[in-house]
């Protein structure tokens, strides 16, 4: 298979070409603009100063079912992606600010769907600071159907096109603790994304909140993206096309009874 072949500017689009284009995701008529990933992300200048991280947010024509169906999880993105141990400066203060806010008033009902069976620990920073944080099990079908809606996006964003086939989506600060199979691929393609991403293509006019590097397709046909949130929250997507078949074990083939463990990066208050 060619090489996918990146523009040198992203997809800008008018209304007009918005209707004509179809939905990023299906391809049926577009009736609105969705931002990609949610615009709840990107932290909003009471909360940083007066720093402005919402200059030119990246949208994509969608259909209303698409836009609904992916808004009801934005908060739920937000949380997960939002306090993770390893996060910047700016994930810190979206964590002790609006995320603090979304669970106060969800009365914790965000927190708990964003972490369940939680326990409390510390964890250690490389230079021995120590840090409050709680370890639990999240709902990764739906984090993962999160951030597919955001990969076909964001592919849309670069190519123009909608994207026909399948995304294998593997969450970076997610331990399969039950699973060495899954964690073995996960650790492998940190490495190698690592050593490749800087020969992709990077987007993005806010990279303290979210940037993403798309690559071109390797020897097997699959597509690797980067999506990078807040610095230190990293999403591995391999894009399948129609007819292509990965060399690897897949997320999807996962059983769902492996417990998943998530670490959030914050101390809840009493």
């Amino acid at each position: 298979m060619n090489n996918l072949n990146l523009p040198k500017k992203s997809l800008s689009l008018n209304l007009r070409e918005m209707s004509e284009k179809g939905c990023y995701y299906c391809g049926r008529p577009a009736t609105s603009l969705e931002h990609v990933p949610p615009k709840c992300i990107f932290p909003e200048k009471k909360d940083t100063f007066g720093e402005d991280h919402r200059k030119n947010l990246i949208t994509v024509p969608s259909c209303d079912e698409h836009n609904l169906d992916k808004s009801k999880d934005d908060e739920f993105l937000m949380a997960c992606v939002t306090a993770t141990v390893g996060n910047n400066r700016t994930g810190y203060i979206q964590t002790k600010t609006k995320l603090r806010r979304a669970f106060d008033r969800t009365n914790r009902r965000l927190l708990t769907a964003t972490i369940r069976d939680a326990h409390t620990a510390t964890w250690v920073a490389p230079n021995g600071a120590k840090f409050p944080v709680l370890i639990g099990q999240t709902d990764l079908p739906r984090l993962i159907g999160a951030l597919e809606h955001i990969s076909r996006g964001l592919y849309y964003h670069a190519t123009g096109n909608r994207f026909l086939g399948t995304c294998h989506i593997i969450p970076d600060w997610i331990i399969f603790t039950e699973d060495p199979d899954l964690e073995s691929i996960k650790l492998l393609s940190r490495v190698m994304i690592a050593q490749e991403k800087n020969n992709w293509v990077r987007y993005g006019n806010n990279p303290d909140v979210f940037e993403f590097h798309l690559g071109p397709s390797d020897e097997h046909g699959l597509i690797p993206m980067l999506m990078t949130f807040l610095g230190g929250t990293h999403v591995y997507v391999s894009f399948q096309p129609e007819g292509v078949k990965p060399p690897f074990r897949t997320l999807d083939e996962a059983t769902s009874a492996n417990p998943i463990l998530i670490e959030v990066a914050f101390s809840p208050r009493k």
